[in-house]
């Protein structure tokens, strides 16, 4: 048949992707899985076209790999049985999944780094509860009780892991760091969450960061 126009490929990538994260879902499979997976199943068709591999099936073989690179097998039948296909379909494409990856299947999980800035900011927030004694939360954000900072505290999470869902379904994930991605999707929650702790705490750990980066850059005297 024709060929697809790019637009045309993008859509149907964006439909399969999304299967990903429904069949992930709907196994009770770690948010890192689904990630890893939907990074394959982007990689993968940065050097093929759905005209030539059915993505259907090689998001389940996307999913499949992600399984096994994060320790968390995943049995091909279960993969198949949720979208009606055999285990074998799932199993058919490993292998041109792997030499499309290069064989790098070293993939960090944006949740694990928006995690960590999470953890970061809660226990900032759970130490002194004044992220804006240095301006931009100052007043009434700085004076919550230890209930209200937790219910902000879940909005912001939420707003992240919400935020960090959608620039998955783009090619952010390709064109950015892991930690970039979670920068962005919980500065966009401090935002949506009407918190100014967040950008302090952000920006904080952002010069932090590259103070880090100038002395580990700084020759070395002797």
């Amino acid at each position: 048949g024709p060929a697809l126009e790019a637009a045309e490929e993008a859509v149907l990538a964006r439909h399969y992707e999304g299967l990903i994260v429904q069949v992930g879902a709907r196994l009770g499979l770690p948010e890192a899985v689904r990630e890893v997976g939907t990074i394959f199943f982007k990689r993968f068709y940065l050097a093929h076209s759905a005209m030539d591999f059915d993505p259907g099936r090689m998001s389940l073989t996307a999913l499949y790999l992600a399984g096994k690179v994060e320790n968390h097998y995943i049995p091909a039948e279960d993969l198949g049985q949720c979208v009606g296909r055999e285990a074998k379909a799932v199993l058919a494409g490993e292998i041109a999944m792997l030499e499309a990856l290069r064989f790098h299947l070293a993939v960090h999980a944006p949740c694990r780094a928006l995690g960590g800035l999470l953890h970061g900011f809660e226990a900032r927030e759970s130490s002194n509860g004044k992220f804006g004694e240095q301006g931009a939360g100052s007043g009434a954000a700085a004076e919550e009780k230890p209930s209200e900072n937790r219910a902000r505290f879940t909005e912001v999470s939420k707003y992240a892991r919400g935020a960090l869902q959608r620039l998955m379904a783009t090619d952010a994930p390709l064109r950015f760091a892991p930690a970039r991605l979670a920068v962005a999707a919980l500065r966009s929650a401090g935002r949506s969450a009407g918190d100014p702790r967040v950008k302090v705490f952000l920006d904080a750990e952002i010069d932090r960061a590259a103070a880090a980066a100038d002395v580990a850059a700084a020759p070395v005297e002797g």
